[in-house]
């Protein structure tokens, strides 16, 4: 799967500096959740959710409709 350039900088600042405090132990997993277990589908959706509210998008945006539009941004 491409990562867009833009996106690596968050990336790496994830894995340096959050994950680190959100991980209790060790994990093999790359995106955990507040618990250090796997982030789940539903809290995804959830999150999106939020912050499409937060920013007042009037749209319903799932992770789905994400995916399918950058698939098709891609042809």
């Amino acid at each position: 799967v491409p990562i867009p350039a833009g996106t690596v900088p968050f990336l790496k600042q994830y894995r340096d500096v959050l994950r680190p405090v959100l991980l209790k132990g060790r994990s093999p997993l790359f995106f955990i959740n507040r618990f250090g277990r796997k982030v789940t589908p539903r809290s995804v959706e959830l999150l999106l959710q939020n912050k499409c509210a937060e920013l007042g998008f009037r749209k319903h945006i799932t992770p789905h409709k994400l995916r399918h539009s950058y698939a098709t941004h891609m042809l």
